[in-house]
C-alpha cells in the first residue's frame, strides 16, 4: 500500500472513530459544534481515499478501500438526505 493512502486510511478511521464517540458520549455543548465539522471531514476524507484507490491496480486491496471509502461517503450523505426528506415532510 503506497504510504499517502496508508496515512490517509488511519487518519479517516480516526476521524470515524472520533465521529462515533461524539455521537454516544454525554458531552452534549461539545458535540454540538464538533459534529457537523467531523461529519464533513469524514465525508472529505473518504472521497478523497475513494478517488486515490480508484488509480490503485487490480487486487483485494483496491476493492477494500474501494467499498471502506465509498461507506463512509454515504453516512453523511444519507443523513443530509434524511433530514431533508424529514423536513419536507414536516413541512407539508
Amino acid at each position: 500500500m503506497p504510504k499517502h493512502i496508508k496515512i490517509l486510511f488511519y487518519s479517516l478511521l480516526f476521524v470515524f472513530i472520533l465521529t462515533i464517540l461524539t455521537i454516544f458520549t454525554e458531552l452534549i455543548e461539545l458535540s454540538s459544534y464538533l459534529f457537523p465539522i467531523l461529519f464533513l471531514l469524514c465525508f472529505l476524507l473518504g472521497l478523497i481515499l475513494l478517488l486515490l484507490s480508484i488509480k490503485l491496480e487490480r487486487n483485494k486491496l483496491k476493492t477494500l478501500l474501494i467499498i471502506n471509502s465509498s461507506s463512509l461517503i454515504g453516512i453523511p450523505l444519507l443523513s443530509v438526505l434524511h433530514n431533508l426528506f424529514y423536513a419536507l415532510n414536516t413541512i407539508v
